[in-house]
């Protein structure tokens, strides 16, 4: 079996956290990794191309390669992360 192929209910390899406390998701039908910021916004991270993209929770882009994500995991992420940077 290829090395690039996942198998069901293994945990799929990202970049490491930068900071422990730090949130993420990775969606099960395309990999790519949603990470709540400091700042209220959410970095997703396509791991198949490389590229990545800054998101507000309401799915409007604000900056990077990538362009589209799922609206429903940036909203959720997204809330998590403005309460977050509430907090700070």
């Amino acid at each position: 079996m290829s090395e690039s192929v996942v198998e069901m209910n293994q945990p799929i390899e990202a970049s490491p956290p930068e900071a422990k406390n730090e949130k993420r998701l990775v969606d099960p039908l395309t990999h790519e990794v949603y990470t709540a910021t400091d700042d209220g916004l959410v970095k997703v991270h396509d791991p198949d191309t490389g590229r990545e993209g800054i998101f507000s929770e309401t799915g409007e882009w604000r900056s990077g390669e990538l362009r589209y994500a799922n609206r429903q995991l940036l909203g959720w992420m997204g809330r998590m992360s403005s309460r977050q940077a509430r907090k700070a």
